[in-house]
């Protein structure tokens, strides 16, 4: 019986199937936090091209190294790598189906997207006898994952919204730039997991350049920016919305202090990606006593 929780387990976090969730919740979130109607294929969009996406970037890249540090996660890939393929395949037909569905203006930023995303993992620049791509930058791949779950997280569901209650456009950009610094500390933490891989690649993160002690420091920095942008638009959202972020932000906290590179892969791709995953259900519950 536990064997079988594990392995469901696995397939949940190892396929990216939970990494996903996140997202497709931060979209649900958005849409309560805006009090906003967005068509239900939006966040299923999000969460096909989340899972497409993170999908691809395994079996694109890390199938030479399959076996290279024996770990969990890359058994799991290497037991179920055409299953993963078919998946992914499958996954980009429903996107494309649901593309017919959605507003053209969406469905563009949707391709921008991933754009953006390919050159995540593929060079767009040489640089002396280097290829750079936004992963060998130190910094620039942790920047650009902070906007692009921005974007599917809030940015697209806030523009596929209908009967929008009004905003101030400042408080909008705050929303927005809240989400960007918080998925951006989560990839700088999650980085510790890959460190092994990065080293023998000789690619370059900013939370291997600043160490353990200078990543806690920088976290913690972004949650005091995070928390004090929460509090300053605290009278424009609603009290629920305000005391998610900051139960989300102690609890993002307490990982920060709790990181370290000996932790296990769970650590990061559970309780850290997490951070993400909880909020919508924890506004949900506040919405319903405050």
């Amino acid at each position: 019986m536990l064997k079988k929780l594990r392995d469901i387990g696995e397939l949940i976090i190892y396929s990216n199937i939970f990494i996903s969730f996140c997202l497709f919740n931060q979209a649900l979130f958005t849409q309560r936090v805006l009090k906003a109607h967005i068509p239900i294929q939006i966040p299923i969009v999000v969460f096909l091209t989340s899972f497409c996406g993170y999908g691809y970037s395994i079996v694109n890249f890390k199938w030479k190294s399959i076996r290279s540090d024996g770990s969990s996660r890359q058994n799991f890939i290497a037991k179920y790598y055409n299953l993963l393929k078919i998946a992914i395949i499958l996954s980009g037909l429903g996107i494309l189906f649901l593309f017919l569905l959605i507003p053209f203006k969406i469905t563009l930023i949707f391709v921008l997207q991933a754009i953006l995303f390919y050159f995540y993992g593929h060079p767009f620049l040489k640089w002396g006898q280097k290829n750079l791509s936004f992963r060998n930058i130190p910094g620039a791949k942790n920047i650009l994952i902070g906007l692009l779950w921005a974007v599917s997280g809030f940015l697209i569901p806030y523009m596929s919204s209908q009967n929008l209650y009004f905003i101030p456009l400042w408080i909008r950009i705050l929303l927005f730039l809240k989400y960007c610094l918080l998925i951006f500390i989560i990839s700088v933490l999650f980085d510790f997991r890959d460190r092994i891989q990065d080293q023998k690649k000789e690619i370059q993160t900013l939370s291997g350049i600043l160490g353990e002690k200078g990543t806690k420091i920088l976290g913690c920095f972004i949650v005091f920016i995070i928390f004090a942008l929460n509090t300053f638009s605290a009278k424009f959202l609603p009290k629920a919305e305000f005391w998610t972020y900051q139960i989300s932000l102690i609890y993002l906290l307490a990982l920060i202090l709790l990181t370290n590179v000996n932790r296990k892969e769970y650590f990061y791709m559970v309780l850290i990606d997490g951070v993400a995953f909880i909020q919508f259900p924890i506004y949900l519950f506040l919405s319903s006593v405050l």
